[in-house]
C-alpha cells in the first residue's frame, strides 16, 4: 500500500506583468511516499488542474475569456502535465520494487506565463487551481494527492504608473479645498492604504469636526436570465474604515485662522486591508465582471451658523 502527499515550498505563485509579456514561473516541491508494503514498477505524474465554475448560462463567454473550452457550468482543464520517470527502487526478480518506508522525490514544475490568475470567493465566477500527483504501479493508478495552489498577477518590475502616487484635489461645495494623497496606487493583499489629507476652509468660521474613511470594494457583473436578457448586478462591501476626529487634526496655520478666521488642517490615516481572498478580491476586469476598489472620504463640516454638513469624494487605489 502507498500513501502520497505533496509538499510545496510556496503554495502561491506570482506572475509579473500582463499574460502576453509575463515570464514562466517554477513551482517547487516534493512528492512524499509512505510505503507499507513493497510495490513494483512505480512512477508518478504531476498535473496542475484549473477548475472553472460559473453561476449561469453565460459560462461559454467566461470560458472564452479564460481560455476554457466546454459547455458545462463547472469545467476542469489541465494547465500543464508532466510525466515523471520511473521511481528508483530495488531490483528484484519481478522488476524494480519500491521497499517499505518513507521516500521523498523533489520536483520543479514550470508554469507558463499566460496562466490566468486565481479568482476565488466570488458568487458569479470561480477559478481555482490544484496540483495533482498520481502514483502508478505497473501502469495502474493506485493513489492520488492534491494541493491547493493560488496564482496571482502583479505589476511588472519595470512598470512605473502603478507605483505612482494617487492624488485627488478639488473643492467641496465652495466651502473647503481638499487634496488627497495615496503614496502608492498598488496595494497588496494584507497591505495598508496610507492616506494623507489637506483641507483648507474657504468660509470664515467653518470648522472641521472630523473625516470618515472607508476602503470600498465595488463589483459589477452581467448575468443572463432564462429569457436571454442580460441583467447587471452591482455589489459593494466595506473592507476597512476609520474615523479621524478633530482631536487628531493638525492645524497647519494658526496665524491664518487668527488673522482670517479660516482654518487649514492636515490629516493622515492608515487603513489595513484583509489578507484573505474571502474578505478581499483582487482587481478584475474581464468584461462581464469587474471588481475595483476605492477610498471613500466624507468630511464632517460645522458651518458658521452651527449646522453640520457632510461632503464626500472618492479616490481609486488598485488592490492586487
Amino acid at each position: 500500500m502507498v500513501r502520497c502527499d505533496i509538499r510545496l515550498i510556496r503554495d502561491h505563485i506570482s506572475f509579473r506583468g500582463h499574460p502576453h509579456e509575463s515570464a514562466g514561473q517554477v513551482l517547487i516541491g516534493s512528492v512524499l511516499l509512505r510505503v507499507s508494503t513493497p510495490v513494483n514498477k512505480v512512477h508518478f505524474r504531476l498535473r496542475l488542474l484549473g477548475k472553472l465554475e460559473a453561476a449561469d448560462a453565460s459560462v461559454r463567454k467566461w470560458q472564452k475569456v479564460l481560455n476554457f473550452n466546454a459547455t458545462k457550468t463547472t469545467v476542469s482543464k489541465t494547465i500543464i502535465s508532466e510525466q515523471s520517470q520511473a521511481i528508483i527502487g530495488l531490483p528484484t526478480s519481478d522488476g524494480v520494487t519500491l521497499p517499505t518506508g518513507r521516500h521523498e522525490y523533489p520536483f520543479e514544475l514550470l508554469l507558463p506565463g499566460d496562466v490566468t490568475e486565481s479568482i476565488e470567493e466570488l458568487p458569479e465566477l470561480s477559478l481555482k487551481y490544484r496540483l495533482e500527483a498520481t502514483i502508478y504501479s505497473r501502469g495502474v493508478p493506485v493513489e492520488k494527492a492534491h494541493k491547493h495552489v493560488r496564482i496571482f498577477r502583479v505589476a511588472a518590475t519595470d512598470a512605473v504608473e502603478p507605483f505612482h502616487a494617487e492624488i485627488s484635489q478639488g473643492t467641496w461645495r465652495n466651502k473647503v479645498d481638499y487634496c488627497f494623497n495615496i503614496p502608492q496606487r498598488v496595494v497588496p493583499f494584507g497591505g495598508v492604504v496610507d492616506l494623507s489629507i489637506l483641507v483648507s476652509a474657504l468660509v470664515v468660521g467653518l470648522d472641521l469636526e472630523g473625516i470618515r474613511l472607508k476602503v470600498v470594494e465595488d463589483r459589477q457583473s452581467c448575468v443572463k436570465n432564462g429569457a436571454g436578457r442580460t441583467t447587471t448586478n452591482h455589489f459593494t462591501r466595506v473592507l476597512a474604515k476609520t474615523w479621524v476626529n478633530d482631536g487628531r487634526c493638525q492645524q497647519l496655520s494658526a496665524k491664518k485662522k487668527t488673522d482670517l478666521g479660516m482654518g487649514c488642517w492636515c490629516l493622515s490615516a492608515r487603513l489595513p486591508l484583509p489578507s484573505s481572498l474571502k474578505e478581499c478580491a483582487q482587481d478584475i476586469d474581464l468584461g462581464m465582471i469587474k471588481v475595483a476598489h476605492f477610498v471613500e472620504v466624507v468630511a464632517v463640516l460645522k458651518n458658521p451658523d452651527g449646522h453640520v454638513s457632510n461632503v464626500s469624494n472618492r479616490t481609486c487605489p488598485f488592490v492586487k
